[in-house]
């Protein structure tokens, strides 16, 4: 059953509503090299937000954009674009000037009330004038920001706005335009953000005199040299009214770490350092922290606004948007929606099950019922940006500093969202994460998985792409995307249950001394009852792994006499020694076919050593084999074979991964393997075994049921490693349902 999503937040506002907050940075200064927008949305009263994908539509000639009763219902488009639409609802009716739309190629529009002069002359008004169908225009009809400001600017020049003054922010992902709205069809004023600055946008006009690139309505192009728009057009009352001074002057410190030196506050900065996301969240819901403008806790706990002084974060804020923008379908641009960052009481979010009878005011209710959410962070959702910063940190196994990184942005991600955290490291200063969901070191299901990737193949590996449904890039399946699913479940279980994860930092490229799993292990962080290692399991899809097999490299070593390469006969050269020995394993142990059951021992070369030069015979030669095999004692059976098999001399190491085998009926498999049919009921969900090695022979000693999963992806170690990003999400759906019924 398709699903709209429904968060009920309690607001209690002391204060009008003109308290919206808007910043938005150019895409070169971004880390993401792309535009990030960010808007809080501060209305007074009680309020629904809701949340749900409207499709493209085709609409007859005639047909009319649905709006506000005594407003303006324009012609409709023939074909319309879908959007995703957050939509705020009231007891007494819906704002006008309160719903945020991003719409299928990218474009997202918010407001801020602006408190302009009021108006009250209708003769400047065609029908009503245009309020909330403005912003609803631009999510059927816009293609890029710059095409907004011409859909905006192009319907008030016909209908007229009938608000008492707004400024809109449209952004793309390689653009932003701020335009600020007088009452009436005749003065309004578009700004292009500059690249490398980053726009504030309190209550209030930010605009002052002109520049050049500015766009503007026929009445102001003729205005003499120095008007100033926002003293002209601001109501008199609000003209640096300290609600939005004080958000001008604490955005402007946020950003670029001084002070302003006058109260005019400019219409964008150059900021310190690039701007990510979490610069942006820290921004919307800042209390002015540490400064004379902090705002002070009152007696209930939280902070209140008092006196002149007004945070950028209110208690009236019911929903707080960041769009993260990609090389990306708009669904995957929404860093995370649907919730104050002030911490308003607010219920869990709960599927819909009918739409209220006051959600009437356009004709999409039944389709918004129909239709699924976009994916998202609040309440259970997954984070994708998270997901794409982690992926962005080049911590390959050998890098010590990056794989350090990794952990730390883990932690702090994981404190932001509730879940204890406990950082070890082993000789040489490499960092391992644990994380949990109460506090302790020993907990009943413990996840175990890595953060360390191996180098990559290709270019761009480390600038991770979404493409329709698919991430591409260097961790999307091995094993980032899986460290992304259990770090939201986790999040979602915050506080309840007894449930641990492992982040390892070397799994793929084991070196001397202590692994990271075992520096936890030898600190007493113990998983009790339940293993479950997320982790690429090869091409397995819709399946839970519950056996893999052991894995050793071996050498096999040929001896001879060697010699310069122009006289051959005065030498005993060992490579064809070496050569006959293969060509024998090869005849006992077959490559693999594509199709058959590959649950047994086979070996695979890897690496061939004889002599430093092309004209020198080398004295010995060697080769070195990946031994997969399914027996505990596979390596010392393997060793005497391969030696009486070759005549030649085999290495083996001391020390090898032993292969886990768990029963699939042990009840905690068989509960998760449930769950996961539930999750996917549609589809061939089964037990399957793999050729790959994982973190979870770390733990055989404890001899707990383990199993490993793996969201639907392929190419790990390759230059198109993927991961199908829906898989990520379904998969955090599942384990959150499986975790919660585990932990009552």
């Amino acid at each position: 059953m398709k699903k709209i999503i429904l968060l009920t937040v309690a607001v209690v506002a002391a204060v009008p509503l003109w308290a919206c907050t808007t910043v938005v940075a150019g895409k070169n200064a971004t880390v993401t090299g792309h535009v990030i927008l960010g808007h809080n949305e501060d209305d007074r009263g009680n309020f629904e937000v809701l949340h749900g994908f409207v499709p493209p539509r085709t609409f007859r000639p005639g047909a009319k954009l649905s709006a506000e009763k005594g407003k303006a219902e324009i012609p409709q488009m023939p074909k319309t674009l879908g959007f995703y639409w957050s939509e705020v609802k009231g007891p007494s009716g819906s704002p006008s000037f309160a719903d945020v739309f991003l719409n299928e190629k990218g474009v997202a529009i918010v407001s801020n009330n602006a408190r302009g002069t009021p108006q009250s002359d209708a003769s400047q008004l065609v029908e009503g004038g245009l309020a909330w169908a403005l912003r609803r225009a631009v999510a059927e009809r816009a293609t890029s920001a710059r095409d907004a400001v011409d859909v905006i600017t192009n319907l008030v020049s016909t209908w007229g706005y009938s608000g008492a003054g707004r400024i809109y922010t449209v952004a793309d992902r390689d653009e932003a335009w701020v335009v600020e709205l007088v009452y009436g069809r005749r003065n309004f004023v578009a700004r292009r953000v500059a690249d490398d600055e980053v726009a504030i946008i309190p209550n209030a006009y930010t605009i002052r005199t002109f520049q050049p690139g500015d766009i503007l309505s026929p009445d102001l192009s003729t205005r003499e040299a120095g008007f100033d728009f926002a003293r002209a057009f601001q109501w008199e009352k609000a003209w640096k009214v300290p609600h939005s001074q004080d958000r001008s002057r604490n955005m402007v410190r946020l950003l670029t770490g001084r002070d302003w030196p006058t109260d005019d506050y400019p219409f964008a900065v150059k900021p310190a350092q690039k701007v990510d996301v979490a610069l942006v969240k820290k921004i919307l819901s800042t209390h002015y922290e540490g400064t004379p403008d902090e705002v002070p806790v009152g007696a209930d706990g939280t902070r209140h606004d008092e006196g002149e002084v007004t945070a950028i974060c209110r208690r009236s804020t019911v929903e707080s948007s960041v769009f993260a923008f990609a090389d990306a379908p708009a669904e995957t641009q929404l860093a995370f929606a649907t919730g104050s960052p002030c911490k308003v009481p607010y219920r869990e979010m709960q599927p819909l099950k009918s739409i209220p009878s006051d959600i009437d005011r356009s004709a999409d209710a039944a389709v918004r019922l129909e239709t699924h959410p976009l994916p998202c962070v609040a309440r259970g959702g997954l984070d994708i940006p998270m997901l794409l910063g982690l992926m962005r940190i080049p911590s390959v196994s050998s890098s010590v500093a990056e794989n350090n990184r990794a952990v730390q942005y883990l932690k702090d991600w994981f404190d932001r969202h509730g879940v204890y955290t406990a950082v070890e490291s082993n000789e040489v200063g490499r960092t391992v994460l644990y994380a949990s969901t109460t506090p302790g070191k020993e907990h009943d299901i413990v996840f175990v998985t890595h953060i360390d990737v191996v180098p990559p193949l290709a270019e761009g590996q480390f600038s991770p792409v979404i493409e329709g449904d698919t991430l591409y890039g260097r961790g999307a399946c091995d094993t980032k995307g899986n460290v992304a699913v259990i770090a939201q479940a986790l999040a979602n279980l915050a506080g309840k249950g007894s449930i641990g994860a492992v982040i390892a930092t070397d799994e793929e490229n084991r070196s001397a001394g202590l692994n990271t799993p075992t520096v936890l292990l030898n600190a007493g962080y113990t998983p009790r009852k339940f293993l479950i290692v997320g982790d690429t399991n090869g091409e397995h899809t819709d399946s839970l792994t519950i056996a893999e097999k052991g894995h050793v490299c071996f050498r096999l070593i040929a001896r001879g006499k060697g010699g310069h390469s122009s006289i051959p006969w005065v030498s005993d050269n060992p490579i064809p020694k070496l050569n006959e020995a293969y060509a024998k394993i090869l005849a006992a142990f077959p490559k693999p076919s594509a199709d058959e059951d590959h649950w047994r021992d086979y070996v695979t070369a890897t690496q061939l050593f004889g002599s430093q030069a092309g004209n020198i015979i080398p004295d010995t030669a060697e080769m070195t084999f990946s031994y997969r095999f399914i027996e505990p004692d596979g390596p010392q059976k393997m060793k005497a074979f391969i030696e009486k098999l070759t005549g030649l001399e085999v290495v083996m190491p001391e020390k090898w991964r032993p292969p886990v085998i768990s029963d699939p009926a042990t009840p905690y498999i068989a509960e998760l393997f449930a769950a996961m049919r539930r999750q996917w009921p549609d589809r061939n969900i089964r037990y399957t075994k793999m050729s790959c090695a994982t973190d979870a022979t770390r733990y055989i000693h404890l001899k707990l049921p383990t199993v490993i999963f793996g969201a639907n992806g392929k190419g790990a170690h390759a230059q198109d490693e993927r991961v199908s990003v829906r898989s990520l999400f379904e998969y955090t759906q599942m384990f959150t349902s499986y975790l919660k019924a585990q932990s009552k």
